[in-house]
């Protein structure tokens, strides 16, 4: 052992364990909300400029599934088995409902007579979620729940009965991911509609892009510690030569990789690098895109994605931190 270096304690080792584990446990947290923000990947949301009724609407494709959807903003839902009352969300759909929320499984279009319910509004009224078929009441009209929906955002689905309801929101569930953007343009141009699409990608880039805190901090480490062996292989030229094709190659690999992680679509991309203009547009739209979608009102599904969003992104910045301390030989929370 050189002179002037000492053994890590026990305690620094055991903590340092501890913190890799930490690290490790929020980044799949991370992974995990990542993964449920890819299921709406699918799912685009268009706000339409002058309002539209369903009735007047082509057949979508096959590969298609729209739902025009209203917020009716808060309501009072109450249940006649227990006479309780639960102040709810209630959403008015022409759809399927699975086009608002992939989890609103159960509604059909044209079932005026059925609903929806969250966990949270379920609890409210029955104080459990095995409630299919109740019966609850809302502005004078009596529904009956066809499912539960997960989650508790205080949310009450229900059918539009009628057919010259104008809404101003519509969204289309893409079963083909790499052409959703361009479905959603050709339904707007085949029914002359004028409308703004927003596509939820921006979320699931963001997100991808905290994932790799860590494995740019592990790798940067690691190529510290090559450095480091190179530095002290002076004797030897092909040595040094071995450590700088490994420093370069992993830079590499890792850069490659992670344009592949994340996905960057094609309308990201300058068709001439030399069109140095192209970022500049590129990021007043999306700028532009950002801002419309946090003043907007969001659908159920919008906000899930943003939950899972500020969460993951949490998990990812933490994970990296602490896996930042324990790499660099810094118990974390100690210095």
């Amino acid at each position: 052992m050189e002179m002037g270096k000492k053994k890590p304690s026990l305690p620094i080792m055991i903590v340092k364990l501890c913190g890799g584990i930490l690290a490790v446990f929020c980044y799949l947290q991370a992974l995990r909300c990542m993964q449920e923000i890819e299921l709406y990947d699918s799912l685009i949301s268009i706000e339409i400029a002058q309002g539209t009724t369903a009735a007047g609407i082509q057949k979508p494709e096959e590969e298609l599934t729209v739902t025009f959807w209203a917020a009716l903003g808060e309501g009072s839902v109450g249940a006649e088995a227990t006479g309780a009352v639960q102040i709810s969300q209630v959403y008015l759909l022409r759809g399927p409902s699975e086009g608002l929320l992939l989890e609103a499984t159960g509604l059909l279009p044209g079932d005026e007579k059925g609903c929806l319910l969250d966990e949270k509004t379920s609890y409210g009224l029955f104080g459990s979620t095995n409630v299919c078929g109740q019966a609850v009441e809302w502005e004078g009209q009596t529904y009956q729940v066809r499912n539960v929906i997960p989650g508790k955002q205080g949310i009450f689905l229900i059918q539009s009965a009628d057919e010259t309801q104008i809404f101003s929101r519509v969204n289309i569930l893409c079963r083909e991911k790499g052409r959703r953007l361009e479905k959603a343009r050709q339904f707007l141009l085949q029914n002359q509609l004028d409308g703004r699409i927003w596509d939820g990608f921006w979320i699931l880039l963001l997100l991808k892009g905290t994932l790799l805190f860590l494995p740019f901090v592990l790798i940067v480490r690691m190529l510290s510690l090559l450095q480091s062996r190179r530095r002290r292989t002076e004797e030897s030229r092909a040595r040094q030569l071995f450590y700088c094709v490994c420093i370069w190659g992993t830079a590499l690999v890792f850069f490659v990789a992670a344009l592949y992680f994340m996905e960057i679509p094609r309308d990201m991309i300058p068709t001439r690098w030399s069109d140095f203009a192209f970022w500049g547009r590129l990021w007043k739209e999306k700028a532009a895109t950002l801002s419309s979608m946090i003043q907007r009102e969001k659908s159920p599904g919008e906000m899930r994605q943003m939950q899972r969003l500020a969460t993951g992104c949490l998990f990812g910045l933490f994970s990296g931190f602490v896996g930042w301390r324990v790499v660099a030989g810094i118990p974390p929370g100690r210095r």
